[in-house]
């Protein structure tokens, strides 16, 4: 019984095989186009299965078994959907055809089988990500066995049309036999495909190899390292060596390359190991030419063997160029380092390619800018909305040079700027295409800074660093103008400036001209104009100004001028105000008018503060040494004594009184140190003879005290002509000079001071006799000898 049931079933299988061998005819390359092929391979399917269906193992009328279900499944999985459809549709009707109680169980036997068979396919062996090799014996066996068992099984299903005892006696003979004969024809084909896709892509590189070996513009060769010769080369090694391709397998890389055998071989076995696989060198041609090459490497293994793929390239022509370019690259530094402008190139994409040293100098920066965007790594101040990235991009489309003056570089990492001229020009290559940009920073510090003194002097005062008169001259014409109406000047005289001078030397003048300067700037606003008329007159102009609003800054100088810090002298200015109301009014007649009411104000309060000048002199004497005080007081004193004494009429008395609180006035000019010293050496003796001078000059400028002037100048003459200033001698010097003489001499002797320790009358006296005659005169000397005797 169970052989009677193997039999067909391994008669089936048998049967089945020769599906396999339609396959594997099927999977050999063919012209016929694919579609034929599966209709062809459809046709098999249908014959193989109904051949198959033909010899079952019938149980009853209308119920038999056979390996239609193998046939459906393999097909579905190998051979795809047409073939697989047109199998199912052939034996369906085929199995309606034979009919019987078992037509529909028999009809679910070749559907279901080509379903599975399908998706297996799909799901499997088509998709990409799943390697055939990776398809194992056991995952076909059971997807056969699965499809093989739910077969049987659906029979159960139908017990009307198949009896169960029937199934169950078959069960195990089908779930043995068919499995392992689908499993068979299923390794078959899978091999077949594995074969056939390999084949297929073994010949697909051959081409590629084939088509990249040969069509490459670079020569190729294949080296075997073993036999020391090439075993391929392309027709471009031909072309560049002049060998054919029959002498290039009679030859090997030694000679090509003058190297010794032994480095030949030591670079070889570096290439091989993938330790270097990029070479240059010197090749020699069959015809005897040296070229330049460069040469890539790769180790490949050739029919089991390892070999060198070499890919040459002739660079003759570009090692020459390389070499012009550097030895004009050599040339165009060399002449940038001796150019004195900075210099920056660029390329087409504004990454800096060249630059100079000066031009690193100038932007301050340490490290490589090369390479970096030029636009980010220089830092222009334009004036206007510019920046170096517009310029740049209005250079690229206008290819027209652009030039600025006087912009201002911020330079990197310091709180300074530079000032340069700069000048862009586009690159352009042969073809007439933008290759970079050429940026010239010249750099114009120095000369900026010179050209803004050179101005600042020419239109500044160089004492109170005001505007000069002739740039007020050109504002004055520049706010003529209907615009600027009510047009106000305000004209001022520094009162006292020459009784500075000639009190504390030009020096402390200048500073009461810097001190009023600084109070006519804080009173005037921000539009007005101010600047040093003259000597000790200063103009402001009021654009725009009323009458009345520049009285209202005249009264803020004023204050500002009692409320001064400046103690030498107390500030003054006298002003004068002068308004142009209308176009056709004479700026000079209103200058004229506003210098009137100036000197008008001069004569008003020019005594008082004279006086004020002169009280202010007298406290800073007695500030500076305490003894001038006492001495002036004694002095006067004893002048009006020996005036009396002599019979002189009272005038004259008053007048000498006057001398002698005064005759050291001068001494407030000079350097402070003298005043506390002792006058030993003969520098300090020589300074402190200009005290007469300067006093003379101080009283000439107070009117009150110009009668005296004369007097105290001449009072340290002698009267043998050594004194000074002048060496005035007898009767050449002024009467109350000679008085005053004695006087002053007298009491510096009496009393401790800078010329020593306090004598006593009687030798005081004496010393005065001893030098009558020379420094006194005889007539006075014994007069006031005879006094001092007399009071005591």
């Amino acid at each position: 019984m169970f052989f009677d049931v193997v039999i067909p079933f391994v008669t089936n299988i048998i049967l089945l095989l020769s599906l396999s061998l339609i396959y594997s005819v099927y999977s050999i390359e063919s012209k016929v186009p694919t579609y034929v092929r599966k209709i062809i391979m459809g046709i098999a399917v249908s014959i193989i299965g109904f051949i198959i269906m033909s010899y079952p193992y019938e149980t009853i009328p209308g119920i038999f078994f056979d390996g239609r279900s193998i046939v459906m499944i393999t097909s579905g999985m190998y051979l795809g959907t047409l073939p697989t459809i047109m199998g199912a549709i052939t034996l369906t009707i085929y199995r309606i055809v034979i009919g019987g109680a078992g037509t529909i169980p028999g009809i679910i036997e070749v559907i279901l089988p080509a379903i599975v068979g399908l998706i297996w396919r799909y799901k499997r062996l088509l998709n990409n990500k799943v390697k055939l090799n990776s398809i194992t014996l056991l995952e076909q066996y059971i997807i056969i066995l699965i499809t093989q068992a739910t077969v049987i099984a659906i029979g159960y299903l139908f017990p009307n049309q198949i009896p169960p005892q029937i199934i169950n006696q078959l069960f195990i003979p089908i779930i043995i036999i068919n499995p392992l004969g689908g499993l068979g024809i299923s390794v078959f084909m899978l091999k077949n495909r594995i074969n056939f896709f390999t084949t297929q892509e073994i010949n697909e590189n051959k081409i590629k190899y084939d088509t990249l070996f040969n069509n490459t513009s670079s020569a190729a060769f294949v080296y075997d390292p073993e036999l020391k010769k090439f075993t391929d080369v392309n027709q471009t090694a031909i072309t560049m060596y002049g060998y054919s391709y029959q002498e290039f397998l009679q030859i090997g890389i030694g000679d090509l390359n003058p190297l010794p055998s032994a480095e030949i071989d030591r670079l070889v076995a570096k290439a091989l190991k993938n330790e270097q696989n990029y070479f240059t060198a010197k090749h020699i041609t069959k015809q005897g030419n040296v070229i330049s090459i460069e040469t890539y490497s790769s180790a490949i293994k050739l029919a089991g063997k390892w070999v060198l793929f070499l890919s040459v390239n002739d660079i003759s022509h570009r090692i020459e160029k390389q070499s012009q370019i550097e030895h004009m690259q050599l040339q165009l530094k060399t002449a940038l380092a001796s150019i004195h402008d900075g210099v920056i190139l660029t390329d087409k994409y504004g990454d800096i390619e060249l630059v100079n040293e000066t031009a690193k100098t100038l932007i301050n920066v340490q490290s490589s800018i090369i390479g970096k965007p030029v636009v980010h790594t220089i830092r222009f101040f334009f004036n206007n909305d510019t920046n170096l990235e517009k310029l740049i991009q209005q250079l690229s489309s206008e290819r027209q040079s652009i030039q600025f003056k006087q912009i201002t570089l911020i330079q990197e990492n310091t709180n300074t700027n530079k000032y340069v001229d700069i000048s862009l020009s586009p690159l352009e290559n042969t073809a007439g295409d933008l290759s970079g940009i050429i940026l010239i920073l010249r750099d114009i510090t120095v000369e900026k800074e010179q050209f803004e003194q050179i101005r600042f002097i020419s239109q500044h005062d160089a004492v109170t660093k005001l505007y000069n008169r002739f740039f007020l001259e050109e504002e004055i014409k520049r706010l003529n103008t209907k615009r600027q109406l009510p047009l106000s000047f305000i004209i001022g005289d520094v009162n006292g400036l020459k009784l500075v001078n000639d009190a504390f030397g030009h020096h402390e003048g200048d500073n009461l001209l810097i001190e009023i300067s600084s109070i006519l700037s804080k009173a005037v606003r921000a539009e007005d104009i101010l600047g040093r008329w003259g000597g000790d007159e200063f103009l402001i102009l009021l654009p725009q100004t009323t009458h009345e609003n520049a009285e209202i800054i005249v009264n803020r100088i004023r204050d500002l001028c009692q409320k001064s810090y400046y103690n030498t002298i107390i500030p003054s200015i006298s002003l004068g105000i002068g308004t142009k109301k209308t176009l056709d009014e004479s700026v000079d007649d209103v200058l004229l008018l506003a210098e009137k009411e100036m000197y008008a104000e001069k004569t008003k309060i020019g005594p008082i503060m004279r006086e004020n000048t002169y009280q202010r002199l007298r406290e800073t004497m007695d500030e500076l040494n305490l003894d001038f005080k006492n001495h002036h007081q004694r002095c006067a004193e004893l002048a009006e004594q020996f005036g009396t004494y002599l019979n002189r009429p009272q005038k004259e008395v008053k007048l000498l009184k006057k001398i002698a609180f005064n005759h050291d006035l001068g001494k407030i000019s000079l350097d402070r140190n003298l005043l506390d010293v002792v006058y030993e050496d003969n520098d300090a003796r020589s300074n402190m003879k200009l005290h007469v001078e300067n006093g003379y000059r101080i009283l000439n400028a107070l009117p009150n005290y110009t009668d005296i002037a004369n007097y105290v100048l001449h009072h340290h003459e002698n009267y043998d002509g050594s004194g000074y200033p002048e060496n005035l001698s007898g009767e050449q010097i002024p009467y109350l000079s000679r008085i005053m003489r004695l006087i002053e001499v007298y009491d510096s002797m009496t009393n401790d001071n800078n010329y020593g320790e306090a004598k006593s009358q009687e030798e005081a006296l004496k010393l005065i006799k001893d030098d009558t005659g020379k420094k006194y005169d005889p007539e006075l000397a014994d007069a006031f000898i005879k006094m001092i005797n007399q009071n005591s």
